[in-house]
This record gives C-alpha cells, structure tokens and sequence, in this order.
C-alpha cells in the first residue's frame, strides 16, 4: 500500500507505465 500514495505525489505519464510495472510484477 506504500505504492499508492508514493504514485499519487508522482502525478505524470511515467505514473501510469510505473503502476502497470508495479501491479505487474
């Protein structure tokens, strides 16, 4: 849950690219 919080300050295109790769993983 430390990821939602750490993506939501990063608001960007890399966001959406970074969550795919996190949830992928």
């Amino acid at each position: 849950t430390d990821v939602k919080p750490i993506i939501g300050q990063r608001t960007g295109k890399n966001d959406k690219t970074h969550w795919i790769i996190f949830v992928k993983d």
